[in-house]
């Protein structure tokens, strides 16, 4: 596709330019295409560039498989400071150190700088001379040495003495039963059961252990993380606009009067959810978790896909989990760096606890649970399901008018009585003479609830029991009764008799 744009570099490998319109489509031909159902991923990118403040740069690598990104900077166009947020064409975030360590021109444009540990982990910027000062180490590092400049060859690392005791040259159907490396042109490869890779190399504490489990897919429980029902209290702000639109609506059929509202602080905090318990109880009880059940699976999968990010980024060698190995890639230069910083004297000194080459910040416990967002997909389907249940409920024109009218009739019923409403599950509660009265499973179209109180009458003839047939004893009993009954079972002389049968 051909647009506007001011190519900044342009060649064999890559494309970088400043786009001259905000006509994204233009530019690259799947952002023409739809996002999140409804927006179209052009419109997207201008909202994100607009958030960010910054100019946009679009950057195409060129190749068998080429790719293209969006990278946002400082808001001057073409002055480059080293700060970037970039994204590929699904507009993920991409790791931009990592995107440009294969081309020195890019990065030395964009003045993307890197640490010791950037540089090592993405073999960036290493000096002949650390090289060499690296290679007088010893004799292993002396071989290494000489792989890299073609005196020595490769499979000169397989012989015991850089072996080790540890390691075992690769085999391609060991089934993972013994720890492996496998040598290349360009580095090594190491092969290391998943449980050893944790404890010897990236020394994952007890603590972190399942969040680095669920982060690295070692295993899956298939048990999402649970939200507490307190946070539909919150959930104003989970719903787009048309939504909350329907919504107003349906307060308005209550007489609450909205004025059509369409943002979500237009609701206080815990009113939809009161308003949802008071004229939907039976029916909001169980959609409610059915929206709690999908923030809790959205909310799993954002800290399982934060946690992940933070690993990557957080080790000085990129690595991949298996079902029962974890593979790492080493360059000769890396290995150098490794033997200069942990005296490593053959390759099983890799996979020392002694020397953790690839160790985690401890912290992902308290990180996993300190992330709270449900994330972008989550929201948009308790959107969309909520969307549909409204639909259902604003048809049904005469059952919301009977609900009305049995709901006004309730309240006054529990308020006359002197009931209290308890918010944390929802239920009637009161308390007459030491008998706890309770009244749920309230049906607003039959004008029934479920009372439960304390009665007494004589133990029944049962064997097993201690108490004597016939003596007085206590139980739990619930009745289903009309909304007109619920007086007789609480002004009752004797508090803990019933007067009806029962059910």
């Amino acid at each position: 596709m051909t647009a506007k744009k001011k190519v900044i570099i342009d060649n064999d490998d890559i494309l970088l330019y400043y786009p001259l319109t905000r006509d994204w489509c233009s530019y690259h031909e799947p952002w023409c295409k739809g996002f999140g159902g409804e927006q179209s991923k052009s419109e997207e990118i201008t909202k994100i560039v607009n958030n960010r403040r910054g100019s946009a740069y679009i950057l195409v690598t060129k190749g068998k498989h080429p790719k293209t990104y969006i990278i946002i900077g400082n808001r001057v166009p073409l002055r480059f400071d080293g700060q970037y947020t970039t994204l590929d064409d699904d507009l993920t975030g991409v790791n931009i150190k990592k995107l440009l360590a294969p081309n020195k021109q890019l990065r030395e444009l964009l003045k993307v700088e890197y640490n010791l540990k950037e540089r090592i982990k993405y073999d960036v910027g290493i000096e002949e001379s650390e090289l060499n000062d690296w290679g007088e180490i010893n004799e292993f590092s002396k071989t290494i040495k000489g792989i890299m400049d073609n005196k020595v060859h490769m499979d000169e690392l397989l012989h015991d003495d850089y072996l080790g005791d540890d390691l075992w040259e690769y085999e391609a159907y060991s089934y993972g039963e013994k720890n492996q490396v496998r040598v290349t042109p360009s580095g090594i490869e190491l092969f290391v059961d998943n449980d050893d890779y944790m404890t010897n190399i990236a020394n994952i504490t007890d603590e972190d252990d399942f969040q680095y489990k669920q982060a690295m897919g070692i295993y899956y429980y298939g048990d999402y993380d649970e939200v507490d029902s307190e946070e539909l209290d919150y959930m104003s702000c989970w719903l787009e606009p048309p939504t909350i639109t329907k919504l107003s609506k349906l307060f308005k059929i209550f007489g609450v009067d909205k004025n059509e509202a369409s943002a979500c602080h237009d609701y206080d905090d815990s009113e939809i959810n009161d308003f949802l318990h008071k004229h939907f109880p039976d029916e909001w009880e169980n959609f409610g978790w059915d929206i709690l059940s999908e923030a809790g699976r959205g909310l799993t999968e954002t800290r399982t896909k934060n946690a992940k990010e933070f690993i990557e980024e957080d080790v000085a060698f990129e690595f991949e989990v298996g079902n029962t190995q974890t593979t790492m890639e080493i360059s000769y230069s890396q290995l150098l760096f490794l033997i200069h910083v942990h005296d490593i004297k053959d390759l099983s000194g890799l996979i020392s606890p002694d020397n953790n080459i690839n160790e985690i910040e401890p912290g992902l416990y308290e990180s996993w649970f300190d992330d709270y967002d449900f994330g972008r997909e989550a929201y948009d389907e308790i959107d969309r399901i909520f969307s549909i249940w409204l639909d259902d409920l604003l048809d049904k024109g005469d059952e919301l008018s009977v609900r009305k009218e049995n709901g006004d009739k309730l309240v006054k019923i529990v308020t006359d009585l002197g009931f209290k409403l308890r918010n944390y599950n929802h239920t009637y509660e009161l308390y007459v003479k030491d008998n706890n009265i309770t009244i749920n499973h309230i049906n607003l179209i039959d004008g029934t609830v479920q009372l439960s109180k304390t009665v007494i009458e004589p133990a029944p003839d049962n064997p097993e029991e201690t108490l004597p047939a016939g003596e007085l004893m206590r139980f739990r009993k619930t009745f289903q009764i009309d909304f007109d009954d619920i007086v007789n079972y609480v002004q009752s002389d004797e508090i803990f008799s019933y007067p009806a049968q029962e059910n």
